[in-house]
Parts: C-alpha cells; structure tokens; sequence
C-alpha cells in the first residue's frame, strides 16, 4: 500500500473522486492503484493535483510541497522532484540564466523570511556566487536585516544599503545588451517581462550609487 500517496491526497483536502477525475480513472482505480502498490502516483499525478489546489486558492501549497520534499525519495523511480516542486525548477532556471551574465545583482526587501538559509532567495544568491563572481546584494539599512545577511555567512563581490526599490526580492542576470529579472515568491520563482526586467536594473543602478565593499550602513 503506498501510505505516502494517501497521505499526501488526505494533506492536499481532496476527495477521491477528484483524484480520480484529475488522473482521468474512476475512484476504484484510484482506491486499487494505493492499496496495491508502493509508488502510484507519478510525476504528471502530482503536477495535477498541485495545479488543481493553486486553482483552488488551497492555502498549504507550501506545506504540501514541504512533505513531498521530505517523503519522497531523490531518486524516486516514479516522482521526480525536480519537475514537481516549482522552486527546485525555479533555481535550476536561474542556474542556467547566470550562464553567460556579465554580472548579477540581487534586490532584497525587508521580509527576514527571505534571509533564512533555506529560503530561496539565500539559495538562488548562494548559487549564483558559484557561477557569477561580479554578484551584488541590495539590501536595506536596517540592523536586523544587515545581521540576518551577516550570519548567513555569504562573500559577494559588493553590497549596497539604501532603502528597498522593490516589494519582491529580485535576481536580475546583466548580459549587455539585455537584461534578465526574476522574482521570488513563497513557493516559486518566476520571471519577469523583459521590460520591467531592465527597468529594475536601470532603477538599481541608478538609486544606489555609493557601493560599500562589505561595508556597514549607519543605523
């Protein structure tokens, strides 16, 4: 019996019969596939019922997103975790954006959920300082923020203070000639137009004119 695909239907709120009708079979099909086998619901499975509770409005995507994360397998035969959960797609997107940038900058606001070492904004800047070594940070003055930063243990090539410019921490990736902006969420990054991508650049560069190297601000 696959425990884990019950589970998960039971976190998700959803009655069989919706199940069934978004996996195109009848609810004893549903019902036989669990009791049955140990992996039943596959990767197009998990995409449905996700895109199912976002139409929805279901409020714990994230939590169910968590629970796939922790119960199932890397290396599942069945479910592949890098096509189902939207933020590794997301990060794996930005990993192939930083290709060929001449620079990335990063906009942060002032949420501190968004400096944890978990959250995708510190793992999409980890990443990036991998692959870009002309990495700047935007982030605001405040002495909670710059100590959030500060403990995460994270070298980028220069750090600027100034009040946040944007409601959504941004990446964006400068390739000369255009530019490349993307947007973190709760559960997703996404990409920006490419005009409102070179209008966050242009708005960045422009506001923050003194750049501090690994410097303080006075708060």
């Amino acid at each position: 019996m696959s425990q884990r695909d019950l589970d998960l239907i039971q976190r998700g709120e959803l009655a069989v019969t919706k199940v069934a009708q978004l996996l195109g079979r009848t609810r004893q099909a549903v019902y036989d596939g669990i009791r049955k086998k140990d992996d039943y619901l596959q990767s197009a499975h998990i995409l449905a019922i996700l895109q199912e509770l976002k139409r929805s409005d279901y409020p714990r995507v994230d939590e169910l997103l968590d629970f796939i994360e922790t119960r199932y397998a890397d290396h599942n035969e069945t479910v592949d975790k890098n096509l189902v959960s939207p933020s590794r797609v997301g990060l794996q997107q930005l990993q192939k954006a930083s290709l060929g940038s001449r620079s990335a900058s990063f906009v942060c606001n002032e949420n501190e959920r968004h400096l944890t070492t978990d959250s995708l904004f510190v793992q999409a800047l980890s990443m990036a300082i991998e692959r870009q070594p002309r990495t700047t940070i935007f982030v605001a003055p405040s002495l909670r923020i710059v100590q959030l930063l500060d403990s995460l243990n994270i070298t980028v090539s220069s750090r600027i203070h100034q009040q946040s410019i944007v409601d959504i921490p941004t990446a964006i990736f400068d390739y000369g000639d255009r530019r490349r902006a993307f947007g973190f969420t709760r559960i997703s990054i996404e990409e920006f137009l490419e005009g409102d991508a070179d209008s966050v650049w242009t708005l960045a560069r422009g506001t923050y004119s003194k750049i501090a190297e690994s410097g303080r601000p006075s708060v």
